[in-house]
């Protein structure tokens, strides 16, 4: 089981990183909808890993109102939040 979260784990970070290219590629300006769909994207994935800490995702907005320039910070805050969770449960 925990090889497979690894491998969702991974992928997910595959396709974030492949979106926030794509959203933040020189001489192209990300459409709001797009903007607006990613963060929520990443809250999901946030609400996703609170759940599985066993913790309460109620305060989590699903729908954040997050500017493009935020998503990057958020992206690097969930990689380094799964790692650590991924890391627990082998110690465990």
């Amino acid at each position: 089981m925990i090889e497979w979260l690894q491998r969702m784990f991974e992928h997910m970070q595959w396709a974030d990183e492949r979106v926030a290219t794509l959203l933040t590629s020189p001489g192209v300006r990300a459409p709001d909808d797009a903007v607006r769909v990613f963060a929520h994207v990443l809250a999901a994935e946030r609400i996703w890993l609170l759940r599985m800490q066993g913790r309460d995702a109620s305060g989590q907005p699903v729908w954040p109102d997050t500017a493009l320039e935020e998503l990057d910070g958020i992206r690097a805050a969930l990689r380094t939040d799964y790692g650590s969770f991924l890391s627990s449960i082998r110690a465990d």
